[in-house]
C-alpha cells in the first residue's frame, strides 16, 4: 500500500486512480474504469483480483492494456497473475517489469546464492525452494498432531451420537467435559514443548571440547507426543470416574460450562489456520536459524 501511494506522489502531473486497501469500497468502480482510453491506475498486486478489466472504445486498436510492474515478488505466481491482467479473454495487451538492483527481493534474498544476486528470476526460484522446505518442515510437525486430534474428535463424536453408551445425561456431559479438558491440557503441553524445540538442536560444548546433548528436534518432538498421547488416553477413564463421583456428590461445576480458553484450545484448528501456522513457523525458523545450523 505504501508503495502505491509513493508512486502516486511521484506522478503529480499525470491524472490517475490509486487502488489499494484504502479504496476497497470503490474497488469495483476503479476496476471498471481502468480499461478506458488514457486511464492510469496505480494498484497493489492484490487489488482487483478476480475481475477482468474491460477495454474501452478504441483501446484494443492502440494495443490494449499495458501492465507495468515496479518490483518482483517472492513468488513467480504473483508476478504471473499481474502479467495476466492484460490480454484477457482474447484482448490485446502486454506487460513489462522495471526492476532496480535495490529491489527488496534482491536485497533480502540476494545472499542465498551470490552468483545469482542480480538475476531476479533465479532468486525467485531459490526463495520458492526455501519456502517449500519450510512448508515441508512444518508439515512434519503438524501431521502427527492432526492424526491425534482426529482420534480424540472421533471418540468425542461417538459419545455425542451415543455409539459409546452412557448411563445418564450427566455421565455423557461429564465424559465430554473430561475429553475436552484433557485434550486442551495436552495441546498446551505440546505447545510449550514445541516452543522450546530450537534449543534441542543447540550443540552444548563441555570443557575440553566434548560435545553432548545434541538431538534431532523433529525426532524428539515425535517421541514426546507419541509418549504423551497414550498417557492422555489412559488417563481418561479414571478422570471421568473421578468427575462423576464429584458430580453425584454435588461438588463439581456445571459439566456444560465452557470458557473462552477452552473454546480456543479445543477448536478444530488448535494452532490457527494453515496460513497463520505457516507464517508463525517461518518466523520461528528464521529467528532460530543459528540453532539449526
Amino acid at each position: 500500500m505504501e508503495e502505491s501511494e509513493r508512486l502516486s506522489r511521484a506522478l503529480p502531473d499525470i491524472p490517475h486512480r490509486v487502488l489499494n486497501a484504502r479504496q476497497d469500497e470503490a474497488e469495483a468502480a476503479i476496476i471498471a474504469e481502468a480499461g478506458r482510453c488514457g486511464a492510469v491506475t496505480i494498484s497493489t498486486n492484490m487489488a482487483g483480483r478476480g475481475t477482468d478489466i474491460r477495454l474501452g472504445e478504441g483501446v484494443a486498436a492502440l494495443g490494449g492494456l499495458y501492465v507495468i510492474g515496479t518490483n518482483r515478488h517472492e513468488s513467480r505466481r504473483i508476478d504471473n497473475q499481474l502479467r495476466g491482467r492484460s490480454g484477457r479473454q482474447g484482448d490485446p495487451g502486454c506487460s513489462r517489469f522495471f526492476l532496480s538492483l535495490e529491489d527488496p527481493l534482491l536485497v533480502k534474498y540476494g545472499d542465498l546464492d551470490p552468483r545469482w544476486r542480480n538475476d531476479p528470476e533465479t532468486v525467485q526460484r531459490l526463495v520458492e525452494g526455501q519456502h517449500l522446505d519450510q512448508r515441508l518442515f512444518l508439515h512434519g510437525y503438524d501431521v502427527p498432531l492432526e492424526g491425534q486430534r482426529n482420534r480424540i474428535h472421533t471418540d468425542r463424536q461417538e459419545v455425542l451420537e451415543g455409539r459409546i453408551p452412557c448411563e445418564s445425561e450427566l455421565e455423557r456431559l461429564v465424559t465430554l467435559r473430561a475429553i475436552d479438558d484433557l485434550w486442551a491440557d495436552y495441546l498446551a503441553r505440546v505447545a510449550d514443548f514445541r516452543a522450546g524445540i530450537p534449543w534441542l538442536a543447540y550443540a552444548v560444548t563441555a570443557p575440553y571440547g566434548t560435545r553432548f546433548g545434541q538431538r534431532d528436534p523433529h525426532e524428539e518432538y515425535l517421541q514426546k507426543i507419541h509418549e504423551w498421547f497414550p498417557e492422555l488416553e489412559a488417563a481418561l477413564p479414571a478422570e471421568i470416574a473421578r468427575r462423576m463421583a464429584e458430580a453425584k456428590a454435588g461438588g463439581a461445576p456445571d459439566p456444560g460450562e465452557r470458557g473462552a480458553v477452552w473454546t480456543y484450545l479445543t477448536t478444530d484448528q488448535p494452532f490457527g489456520s494453515w496460513t497463520e501456522r505457516m507464517v508463525r513457523g517461518f518466523r520461528r525458523k528464521s529467528e532460530s536459524h543459528r540453532f539449526w545450523g
